[in-house]
């Protein structure tokens, strides 16, 4: 009988190691990603991101996008080689807002990046503007092992008609990560590609990974809140100074038609020779920011001269700081297009200044990080200057300033969380355990 109670007292032993086994097992492989601490302190611990050697290459246009995506990476600890030139004096934000001195290869630096490919010394190549960055790299990428990281700021037929020859042998090798910008834009990628999928009967296109970016940094990182009354006092509308990018007849129009019913209200009366002077302490102020195109002027109303203010020309640092100091960003589209298949660097430009906008359901539709202390919202009928009336005669609806910083803070750490997680799925898709060590 001995033998026998031996044999079930080894098998109980064995049964219960086995189901242990499992339970860690199990344990294991649902393993969460580590809480990360995030901004605004630099001296916090971050996990490191093991990406190699990364290079970024940009054809000097999109200068915030490239730095909002070196001060995410920056933050997983991941630092990059910078191949552009960068325009108005940027570098000198990048320093501020990234915690290493960046490598920054100004000449020559398609040729540069291409001679690094050749020689397969970069792991990750990210491309702030990816159709301008396959154009130049395409078949250099081919041959070497680098996973690309492409940056796409338009969906639609652009998107069809720029990238979709030079997406297949990269998506077959699973060499490109396509990262957007923003969720609406990843909409009408994802369904273009589901489209191309679909009538072709081509699975192909269904591997293609796609992730989205919520570009943004902090500038000026001494961002002061406090309250003018009346407000806003201030008010800005970015963007190249044309009317096909906003929708200046249509604000100056409005504004004028509202001045002039009640200049008081605006902080003005009417002079002797037709042009609103100041009446207050504080006028409403509205700058246009951005590059004047000789080719599509804006006629400011002769009425409205020392209401209206163009800043042009301006460095990088003065142009967050003129934008900063403002109470309220007026996005003021004039097409379907920033609302449907691009992302606007006016939305942008609101998260790195701390400036709320003045946005309706339809933007908060495609911008759906919007929200919280960024965003002031009016009706969609209402219109932008009638909502400003209303808000100068009943205040900032948001938190008090001494409130208002915390907001902003808990604000960005989420939008850099979001961020984050994106990165550990896309730099080459490693497992988390791997990604981030024994942190």
């Amino acid at each position: 009988m001995l033998l026998p109670q031996l044999q079930r007292r080894q098998i109980i032993v064995l049964l219960i190691a086995a189901i242990s086994l499992i339970l860690i097992t199990f344990s294991h492989i649902n393993q969460t990603l580590p809480d990360v601490p995030f901004l605004p302190k630099w001296d916090q611990s971050l996990p490191t991101v093991r990406a190699g050697r990364t290079v970024l290459y940009e054809s000097a246009v999109h200068d915030e996008v490239t730095g909002a995506l070196a001060h995410s990476l920056s933050q997983l600890n991941v630092t990059m080689t910078f191949a552009t030139r960068f325009r108005f004096k940027f570098d000198q934000v990048l320093r501020d807002i990234i915690p290493y001195e960046p490598e920054i290869v100004y000449q020559k630096h398609p040729e540069q990046v291409r001679e690094w490919l050749q020689k397969d010394e970069i792991d990750h190549l990210v491309l702030t503007t990816c159709t301008d960055g396959l154009n130049h790299f395409h078949d250099d990428i081919l041959k070497s092992t680098a996973t690309v990281v492409c940056v796409v700021h338009h969906g639609g037929a652009s998107f069809a008609r720029n990238l979709k020859d030079k997406l297949q042998a990269l998506v077959e090798r699973d060499q490109i990560r396509l990262v957007v910008l923003g969720h609406h834009v990843h909409q009408t990628i994802k369904d273009e590609l589901q489209y191309w999928a679909d009538t072709e009967d081509n699975e192909f296109w269904e591997r293609v990974k796609l992730e989205t970016f919520i570009p943004g940094f902090v500038y000026p990182p001494d961002k002061e809140f406090k309250h003018v009354a009346p407000f806003p006092h201030k008010a800005v509308i970015q963007g190249n100074i044309e009317q096909g990018r906003r929708d200046y007849k249509k604000i100056f129009r409005s504004l004028n038609n509202s001045v002039h019913a009640d200049p008081g209200l605006w902080g003005y009366k009417m002079g002797d020779n037709g042009v609103f002077e100041g009446d207050s302490e504080k006028p409403f102020e509205l700058h246009l920011v951005g590059q004047l195109n000789p080719k599509s002027p804006v006629e400011i109303p002769e009425s409205l001269r020392n209401i209206i203010t163009i800043d042009e020309k301006l460095s990088y640092p003065d142009y967050y700081r003129l934008i900063a100091d403002a109470d309220i960003l007026i996005p003021a589209f004039a097409s379907r297009g920033t609302l449907y298949d691009t992302a606007s660097s006016t939305i942008a430009a609101a998260i790195i200044t701390r400036t709320p906008v003045l946005v309706s359901e339809r933007h908060t539709a495609s911008y759906t990080y919007i929200k919280g202390p960024a965003a002031i919202f009016r009706r969609v009928s209402e219109g932008a200057i009638p909502a400003l009336e209303r808000l100068r005669r009943n205040g900032d609806p948001r938190s008090p300033p001494d409130k208002l910083g915390l907001e902003w803070d808990e604000y960005e750490s989420n939008i850099q969380r979001q961020n984050a997680e994106m990165w550990v799925r896309v730099l080459k898709d490693q497992n988390h355990r791997e990604l981030w060590g024994n942190w």
